[in-house]
């Protein structure tokens, strides 16, 4: 009889070696947002990506640092030159369904990103919370974003527990503004490894329950929902929302259904490859 190897669990001190050697191999140096000088950064970087008049106040970053939120910035320089910033994360404490570490923003500029800067980030806000025993990390993001689908499920190892249709209401940034702010909830063990990098192959027995036609239209194929389905996204959604091209609200109302229908049918977003969402029973400890 075999039984199965556990997965080994991660603490503090091998997570900061982890963020640590992230951070050295994206080039950056990352500290914690300690005065208003430093909140002021944030709120100018917070401009840099979604553009003017939409950063994060100062105050409210300031008083997130002073209460021990976690308030993170990323700078890249060269010895004897300034620093440049390149990237924040802030994140605050919450205890809907269990004590977790919301994270609420983690912004890179846009010239530095495909570059490690948010996977630092993350792994810095994940040493954190498990030097002061916090062991799961929330957050939400738009799920037609293809990459950040992949960084989130894939590379974090994270998973989908709920989605939020109009989650914020109208929003007035550069990014989504005109759009309905339909949002996926993750939810990541921090002290689990993170997920092998090896590309994932598709499952022979995958059925999908939506699906691009020929022309790239979101077409539901009337396949029930349940365990081990699958459901499609564009890879290219954001650039069809720039061209205010219609395939664009079809992709949000198809995306926005199902999902809403997933997780009333009580599955969850257990992974994300190829494009796809694979749904999954919820896990029971």
């Amino acid at each position: 009889m075999t039984t199965e190897t556990p997965t080994p669990l991660v603490d503090f001190t091998a997570a900061a070696a982890e963020a640590r050697a992230i951070a050295d191999a994206a080039g950056v140096v990352i500290t914690a947002v300690d005065e208003v000088t430093a909140a002021r950064r944030v709120n100018q970087l917070a401009e840099r990506v979604w553009g003017p008049g939409v950063g994060t106040a100062v105050d409210l970053v300031t008083a997130l640092a002073h209460a021990g939120g976690v308030a993170l910035l990323a700078a890249q320089g060269t010895a004897g030159e300034p620093a440049t910033d390149v990237g924040f994360a802030l994140g605050f404490l919450g205890w809907s369904d269990g004590l977790h570490l919301h994270s609420h923003q983690v912004g890179v500029a846009p010239e530095h990103r495909s570059r490690g800067v948010g996977l630092a980030l993350k792994l810095a806000q994940r040493a954190v919370c498990l030097e002061h025993g916090v062991r799961l990390m929330r957050w939400t993001f738009d799920p037609l974003l293809a990459p950040n689908a992949h960084f989130n499920l894939a590379r974090l190892g994270a998973s989908g527990t709920a989605f939020l249709p109009d989650f914020y209401g109208q929003m007035a940034d550069s990014i989504n503004a005109g759009d309905r702010s339909d949002r996926l909830e993750i939810s990541w063990r921090l002290d689990r490894a993170l997920p092998s990098k090896r590309p994932a192959a598709p499952q022979a027995n995958e059925s999908l329950v939506l699906e691009a036609d020929s022309r790239g239209w979101p077409h539901p194929t009337g396949e029930p929902l349940g365990p081990g389905c699958a459901v499609e996204i564009p890879g290219n959604y954001s650039e069809l929302r720039q061209l205010a091209d219609p395939r664009a609200p079809a992709w949000r109302q198809a995306v926005g259904e199902t999902l809403a229908g997933a997780f009333a049918a009580g599955l969850t977003v257990a992974e994300f490859r190829n494009s796809r969402y694979l749904l999954a029973a919820p896990h029971r400890p």
